[in-house]
């Protein structure tokens, strides 16, 4: 712009205003007066350094004067000296800005990458930091398990102690019972000892006294005649030294027989002292062993929690040394902090592997022994399972086959007894059928028949227009389906209550006189005839009369009452059955009628 400037205008008109150029400063200072107060990042953001490499980029653009230029530029920046110089000065001054500013941007570009390299290195330490304390961690749980398989081992040493104390008491009293049985068998052998030397010493008396008898007999036989006396006695002593003799023999043979028995007790005993003197050597060496295996590991233990704990309060102060001096040192502190962390970790967690792949190596073999035995019996266990649950199985599909056998004859019969049970039911329906149309047909017979009757004995005009409502209700009775069982309903002028019916009204008592086979049946038959015949007026039925027919009217209704309970019958063998007992009850022939 300034050379464009310079070449199209004089030197007079070759300067800036002076607010413009303060506006201008002011502008450029606030936007790089954040880069030169922006405290150095610790947190690791990356929008400052955009901010400041947008800011670089815009400064050198506009290819104007800083805060960030030397004195002397900002001493030759006022406007009166760019009105007075010339326009190739001004242009070496711009120049010269331009390469300050590309060595300002090289710098803040140099700045911008280690500013990264170090966020970098900071996240890298961070990351560090946490898997640092995740294998702490690891280790805290790792000491917290072998702790507590310290426990289970003192648990299993305090268990084969109390093993141990248990065989030793028992071997004490297996001691005592043997000193007890030697002590007894030393006291029988004394004894035994002792009565033998009494019964020497008896049998020497007994043999010098029977040798100073037999000597005095011998001298008083040769004195006296009483020989045979003094033989038979010398015959009884002789006997009894002998019987005597064996009794000794026997009794050294028994001696003899409890010395031997106490010579293998004694060679016994010496045996089994001598086993205990090697149990008891081995179960020192055995108890000292385990002591020394107890004392190593607790001390090992210690050890390796001593130094967990140690490495862990180490590591803790150089987290916080680490966090900060973190501005200052970052790289130097973290490459140290990363060697020394992961040696210490590889020495640590080689060791500690190396035990434990030891103890766990120990630990599998004698589970896996354990597993082994406790596997072929739940296989021989299972095996046998098998075998009886197959032969359970088998049995009761024998038993559900019989049982399925058996229900489908069942069902077969019961399907067949249905089947004989369906052609009855279809056969009484038609006979049935057959008997209603049979009774329709004799009902319509005996109607046309009264009518006729009627017809031929009366010319009253009230008698015909009876004749045509009895003829309307015969139509409306033929013109019944078959088994309707509905009461027939006539076009007539309201009904009178049964009290008012007469006898002499010839077609009421020619209504009782029907056929008692033929109106069993079908429904309210009895007062068929009645229904059928028009109803009786007041001009037609006498006054005289009326008291005399209430009798008759009255042993009709326990006609009408039979014919009824009869019509609920449909099977004729009841019918007759019901028909015979009224009979029986009603004797009277007029009363029956």
């Amino acid at each position: 712009k300034t050379k464009e400037l310079g070449a199209s205008t004089p030197q007079s008109k070759l300067s800036y205003s002076e607010p413009e150029k303060t506006s201008c400063q002011t502008q450029i200072l606030r936007k790089f007066g954040r880069v030169d107060t922006v405290p150095p990042d610790k947190s690791g953001s990356i929008a400052r350094n955009q901010t400041m490499t947008e800011v670089a980029h815009r400064y050198a653009a506009q290819k104007l004067p800083t805060s960030l230029w030397p004195k002397q530029l900002n001493a030759e920046c006022p406007a009166t000296i760019f009105r007075e110089r010339p326009l190739e000065q001004y242009e070496e001054l711009i120049d010269k800005q331009r390469s300050r500013i590309k060595q300002l941007t090289q710098q803040i570009e140099c700045l911008e990458r280690e500013s990264t390299r170090l966020h970098g290195s900071l996240a890298s330490t961070q990351k560090e930091l946490e898997e640092s304390r995740a294998e702490v961690d690891r280790k805290a749980s790792m000491l917290a398990t072998l702790i507590k398989e310290s426990t289970n081992k003192d648990n299993i040493l305090r268990q084969l102690d109390t093993i141990l104390a248990r065989f030793t008491a028992k071997w004490q009293k297996q001691e005592q019972k043997r000193a007890t049985e030697l002590a007894s068998a030393k006291l029988a052998e004394r004894e035994v000892r002792d009565q033998l030397e009494q019964l020497k010493s008896e049998y020497e008396q007994d043999k010098h006294a029977w040798n100073n008898k037999l000597k005095s007999l011998e001298s008083a036989l040769a004195n006296t005649p009483a020989g045979d006396h003094a033989t038979s006695e010398v015959l009884e002593g002789d006997s009894s030294i002998r019987s005597m003799e064996g009794k000794i023999k026997r009794l050294e043979s028994q001696l003899s027989e409890r010395e031997s028995q106490l010579d293998e007790l004694r060679k016994q005993l010496t045996e089994e002292r001598q086993q205990c003197v090697i149990l008891k050597a081995d179960y020192d060496e055995a108890k000292s062993k385990l002591e020394q295996k107890l004392n190593k590991a607790r001390e090992l233990i210690k050890r390796a929690s001593r130094m967990h704990r140690e490495e862990k309060q180490r590591l803790q102060d150089e987290i916080q040394k680490n966090a900060e001096a973190h501005a200052q040192e970052i790289q130097k502190l973290n490459r140290k902090a990363c060697e020394d962390y992961q040696q210490q970790l590889s020495d640590a967690l080689s060791e500690q592997e190396k035990r434990h792949q030891l103890e766990l190596t120990e630990l599998r073999e004698a589970f896996q022994k354990t597993l082994d035995e406790a596997s072929d019996r739940y296989r021989a266990e299972l095996e046998q399972l098998r075998l009886n649950t197959h032969t359970q199985v088998a049995q009761c599909l024998m038993e559900a086959e019989d049982r399925l056998h058996t229900e489908r004859c069942r069902l077969e019969a019961t399907e067949k007894q249905a089947e004989r049970w369906r052609v009855a039911a279809r056969e009484a329906e038609a006979a049935r059928s057959d008997l209603a149309i049979r009774i329709n047909e004799l009902l319509q017979a005996r109607c046309t028949e009264t009518i006729e009757m009627f017809c031929s004995t009366t010319d009253d005009p009230m008698v015909t227009n009876d004749r045509g409502l009895m003829s309307h209700s015969s139509l409306a009775k033929t013109s019944m389906g078959q088994g309707d069982r509905t009461q027939i309903s006539t076009e007539s002028p309201p009904k009178k209550s049964p009290n008012s019916v007469c006898n002499a009204c010839p077609n009421h008592t020619s209504a009782p006189q029907l056929d008692m086979q033929e109106l069993t049946g079908s429904e309210k038959r009895g007062t068929s005839g009645h229904q059928s015949v028009g109803p009786c007026t007041p001009e037609y039925i006498s006054e005289d009369s009326a008291n005399a027919t209430l009798k008759q009217h009255n042993e009709a209704e326990a006609y009408i009452q039979l014919t009824e309970v009869c019509s609920l019958i449909d099977n004729d063998e009841n019918t007759v059955v019901l028909l015979q007992a009224n009979s029986e009850v009603n004797t009277d022939p007029v009363k029956l009628q």
